[in-house]
């Protein structure tokens, strides 16, 4: 994923706005690296963000350059990554934690079989909102 697209600057904004420790704004940006690279294997498919995931993602969504640029890059033009806050709780946002779950798999990471079961407080808890991909026709 850091081969794609420099998030430095990113980082250091969030660090400061959050106050994470170096190794916890590391873990959100690792996060999120994790979900985008899922999500290039698998495009038509949601993907639940975790919660320290989210942090950085609400970063980068708040610059409008660089989520345009990361979109084209990971996934083409004409794509778009939509945060979608309304699917949390519902049958569909179960199912899909399964992406979720795979993505953190294949880099060694055991997340809960059932989001609802991760405790709040883990910063790999399911975040309330999706990511997915959008291809304009």
């Amino acid at each position: 994923m850091s081969n794609v697209y420099d998030f430095s600057k990113h980082k250091s904004a969030l660090q400061k706005r959050t106050g994470f420790t170096a190794d916890q704004n590391e873990r959100a940006w690792a996060d999120l690296g994790i979900l985008l690279e899922g999500m290039q294997k698998n495009p038509s498919a949601p993907f639940p963000v975790t919660a320290a995931a989210d942090e950085a993602l609400h970063l980068l969504l708040e610059d409008d350059a660089a989520i345009s640029d990361l979109t084209v890059s990971l996934f083409g033009d004409g794509a778009t990554i939509i945060h979608d806050p309304t699917a949390y709780g519902t049958p569909a946002f179960a199912s899909a934690w399964a992406n979720t779950r795979g993505a953190f798999a294949a880099h060694g990471v055991d997340l809960p079989a059932d989001y609802r079961d991760a405790d709040k407080s883990d910063p790999r808890s399911a975040a309330a909102c999706w990511l997915v991909i959008h291809k304009a026709a």
